[in-house]
């Protein structure tokens, strides 16, 4: 699939690819049935599996995020948070599919994949993020700042399903993307940004109240998930109808 073979697949293509699966992705994420109460319930669940493994992070974090003598760094986590998740991805995607075709192929296939599982996670279990929660002490910095993006924005909320936070695909791009960079990258400062990046993100995400700590390990959960059914696809493809020239190609990445 990738490695060996070096051609970059036509551009038009791998636009319409990521676009599609995109596209479907945010637009049955944003029509999932919306179970407000489930979600509400899910999360207080989860706020107490959290307390009971010393995870609850979170009332620590946002309280530092939230302080007036921070305003400047939760602007900037806002605007993280908003930004970020799409810019970073991206770049480091059209990085690859223009530096290194012939690993772009599995790369791209990792990261398409992870965001479906991401997609059965909300599916399958709906989870009201901290921020919906004001009562429990929690300030969504992004809606008290209006930075752009912000759910206090009616067209956001019309668009967007607020219940959708397990897993964090924030944290699952980010941990992808800094992979990418690590493996691929030669510069040293590149590869120093990309083992500080999904630090930062997991850091933002909780901050800001619009993630629970086990949202992020479900990221990494779905980053992983990714990674494995992308390999067994791979290998799939290459025993029952690749040929030799599939095989050299996993040879090749394995050893890239």
């Amino acid at each position: 699939m990738i490695g060996a073979d070096t051609r970059r697949p036509p551009w038009w293509r791998e636009l319409s690819l990521v676009a599609g699966v995109y596209g479907i992705y945010s637009l049955t994420r944003n029509t999932l049935p919306v179970h407000v109460a489930t979600a509400r319930a899910n999360a207080l669940d989860l706020y107490d599996s959290e307390r009971h493994l010393h995870l609850d992070i979170e009332r620590s974090v946002n309280d530092f995020m939230a302080a007036p003598g921070a305003h400047p760094l939760a602007v900037f986590a806002n605007y993280t948070y908003s930004v970020s998740h799409f810019a970073v991805t991206l770049s480091v995607l059209l990085w690859l599919y223009l530096s290194r075709p012939d690993v772009y192929r599995r790369a791209r296939g990792v990261l398409l994949i992870t965001t479906l599982v991401g997609l059965l996670g909300f599916w399958l279990y709906p989870l009201a993020p901290p921020r919906v929660f004001p009562d429990l002490g929690f300030v969504d910095t992004v809606v008290r700042d209006r930075t752009w993006g912000s759910w206090s924005s009616t067209t956001i909320t019309r668009i967007s399903n607020q219940y959708a936070a397990m897993p964090s695909i924030h944290l699952a791009w980010s941990v992808w993307s800094a992979s990418a960079l690590l493996r691929w990258a030669r510069q040293r400062w590149v590869r120093i940004a990309a083992c500080v990046y999904p630090v930062l993100i997991a850091f933002v995400i909780v901050g800001t109240a619009n993630h629970w700590t086990l949202d992020a390990c479900g990221g990494l959960a779905a980053v992983a998930v990714g990674t494995l059914l992308s390999t067994a696809t791979i290998r799939i493809r290459s025993r029952f109808g690749g040929g030799s020239r599939r095989s050299a190609s996993r040879r090749a990445y394995s050893r890239s």
